[in-house]
């Protein structure tokens, strides 16, 4: 190990989400390889993934505590690795600390987790468009979830020195799936066809089309279960809730799950719906954990989803124009065709088997370091 300590400047607290997650696998690694580090948590509990980038008075007021804070962390550290905040909101307070590290001349390094930034551009003005690009110019390292990202963000803001590294799936779920065969599915699974939507409880997220699509299903005369997990706010958990106790689709809310209760819904599960057309998706690792649960992928080309997903190859892809018809028709197919998505589902735990979170937390370290 080298000697650079080394700041996270991030996400350590709050709602569930790829960027935390990553944030404390990193940080988890770097625990167990002793490698010094701070951290520095930049959650302004401003009311989850929802309200991400709004503003309000209680996130000023813990925006300055952070800055108080961050000025102790620069002065132990030489390099400043940041996820940094995308919105507008986001992107100025992260502003601050990449011109003192500029200043201090520490290295700086952005791991970006979703296309917010490059999605909003067209809507910038044009001095805060230059504003955007002078900020990421005293970046030295930029880290990009997909080749898709990379290339829409290097187009955009004349990036230079830019590095692709896949997020990576749950150490715990694959143990979990090692230990218990995720071919053998109980008793109740077998009778009918298992669906799993889990993600945060945001509608451009898809639980809405999944729930239409397997209503589709059912009512075609096929024999599903939908099990739909995820953390929101009360009007999407009443709606969800609401629907599966109305319509002539057998499913439940599991509400936010994590360890076991997740890992089972991946081992039961035949297919993974993941239908968004949310425009900060980057590359979600919810993918990557059905993936190597052997579930069928059915997901849409939003973000940096394409670099990961191969429609017919390692998954299906679905238009994103008429929403529901399209997953279900492709939905369809699938279980027609059994043997094509037996070929799918084991071509994507082999993609899927590449990206484990040692390689992820080491790849992104030694960016960190190198020269």
């Amino acid at each position: 190990m080298t000697t650079d300590h080394i700041a996270l400047i991030g996400t350590f607290s709050g709602d569930v989400s790829g960027e935390l997650n990553c944030n404390l696998c990193l940080k988890k690694w770097m625990d167990i390889e002793g490698v010094k580090y701070k951290v520095l948590d930049t959650n302004l509990e401003g009311g989850g993934i929802k309200y991400a980038g709004s503003f309000s008075f209680k996130k000023i007021l813990k925006m300055f505590s952070v800055y108080f804070v961050f000025f102790k962390v620069l002065l132990f550290s030489n390099v400043l690795y940041m996820t940094p905040g995308l919105s507008k909101f986001g992107f100025v307070r992260f502003s601050v600390f990449v011109f003192f590290g500029k200043l201090f001349r520490r290295k700086i390094v952005f791991h970006y987790h979703g296309a917010r930034l490059v999605n909003e551009r067209k809507g910038f003005s044009y001095l805060y468009n230059l504003f955007v690009i002078k900020v990421l110019s005293y970046v030295d390292t930029h880290i990009f979830l997909t080749e898709v990202l990379e290339l829409e963000y290097k187009r955009s803001f004349l990036l230079v020195n830019t590095k692709v590294i896949f997020n990576f799936f749950d150490s715990g779920l694959f143990d979990y799936l090692t230990i218990k065969d995720s071919q053998e599915k109980n008793s109740e699974a077998k009778s009918k066809i298992k669906f799993l939507f889990l993600s945060n409880m945001i509608e451009e997220k898809g639980y809405k089309i999944a729930l239409d699509a397997c209503e589709k299903l059912a009512l075609a005369g096929y024999d599903v279960f939908l099990d739909i997990a995820g953390g929101g706010d009360d009007k999407a958990i009443r709606y969800v809730e609401k629907f599966l106790n109305s319509q002539q689709l057998d499913g439940l809310y599991h509400g936010l799950v994590s360890g076991v209760d997740k890992y089972k819904l991946f081992a039961d599960a035949d297919y993974f719906l993941f239908p968004t057309t949310y425009k900060q998706e980057g590359l979600p690792l919810v993918l990557l954990e059905a993936m190597i649960s052997k579930c069928c992928v059915v997901t849409t080309p939003i973000g940096g989803i394409p670099d990961l997903i191969k429609n017919d190859e390692n998954g299906a892809l679905v238009n994103v124009e008429e929403l529901v018809d399209s997953t279900y028709e492709c939905l369809v197919k699938l279980i027609k065709n059994p043997k094509d998505k037996l070929r799918i589902v084991n071509s994507a735990f082999e993609t899927a088997i590449e990206f484990d979170e040692e390689k992820f937390a080491s790849s992104v370290y030694l960016t960190m370091v190198e020269s």
